[in-house]
């Protein structure tokens, strides 16, 4: 009785860790949201698309330097540019660089490993390209294909607000019931997986470089830490897993983790999600392999 006691006190810990933690960015990015869809008019949005291609993609993937927001807050500021007319590679870009490149992250990266500062630019570096190849490869993607028909009728639906005020209002509640939902069965899955999968069991396989990256992004997928602060965490495997393992972490977990995945699930279709999943899978692997070969 007492052991299943602790661990549903273990489970409710760690539940309630994840919902406070992110609570705030989703407030922030759905504020964020709010500010894109009152000041970002037609002509705006016109001079953006009608910039050339081969400039406007690198500029999205900066565009989270301004938006210290994880990637908790990024998926209202997504939805926002999707109904907004951006493209799914542009959206792409951003919704895999903001989280990263921000600078709220780099400097907490910087912090924790402050005895080895090139993780926090090989980070930082290494997320930004990784964004540009995920836009890159959405390149042609028609909307249909990987956007969910319920979000895509809610930009046809778009009402006429008589205020911005109204305006504001309304987006704010829309979009925090549909991702409170998300983030709570997101928070929900990780939490139990944490419980059930030991620690132990990851450390074991500290001794081939492939494995304990691998080891160390199933990881990131199942803890779902916010990409602010996820560099403390991953800092405490320092004397179990080599820097590419760890880099491994904070390059994996801000885009695909259990909770990311269910707040994209509101607007995406998961054929996309597949698709995005394994494009950052492939290019954090061969990424951290070449790190580990250079920092040997």
């Amino acid at each position: 009785m007492n052991q299943i006691s602790s661990v549903l006190l273990d489970f409710l810990t760690l539940f309630t860790s994840i919902i406070v933690e992110a609570m705030p960015f989703i407030l922030l990015g759905i504020s964020f949201s709010i500010l894109v869809s009152l000041f970002m008019n037609d002509k705006m949005v016109l001079k953006i698309k009608n910039a050339n291609p081969l400039v406007r993609m690198p500029l999205i993937g900066l565009v989270g330097v301004f938006m210290p927001v994880c990637e908790c807050g990024n998926v209202p500021i997504a939805r926002r540019l999707l109904q907004n007319k951006f493209s799914i590679s542009e959206t792409t870009v951003f919704l895999v660089a903001a989280p990263i490149v921000n600078p709220i992250t780099f400097i907490s990266t910087y912090q924790a490993f402050n005895f080895d500062p090139s993780i926090a630019w090989l980070r930082i570096s290494l997320g930004y390209l990784m964004a540009i190849t995920a836009g890159l490869l959405f390149l042609r993607s028609h909307r249909s294909k990987y956007i969910e028909e319920k979000f895509e009728n809610l930009c046809k639906d778009h009402a006429h607000y008589e205020s911005k005020a109204k305006k504001a209002i309304d987006i704010f509640s829309s979009e925090f019931i549909l991702l409170i939902k998300m983030l709570f069965l997101g928070a929900f899955i990780a939490s139990a997986i944490q419980i059930l999968v030991p620690r132990e069991i990851i450390a074991s396989l500290n001794n081939n470089i492939i494995l304990s990256i691998l080891a160390m992004m199933m990881l990131a997928f199942v803890v779902s830490i916010c990409s602010n602060i996820d560099a403390f965490f991953a800092l405490s495997f320092s004397n179990i897993f080599p820097s590419s393992s760890l880099l491994a972490f904070m390059l994996f977990g801000p885009v695909i983790d259990i909770k990311m995945l269910t707040l994209l699930k509101s607007t995406f279709k998961n054929r996309y999600l597949v698709k995005l999943s394994i494009v950052i899978f492939v290019f954090v692997l061969i990424a951290c392999l070449g790190v580990s070969v250079v920092k040997k």
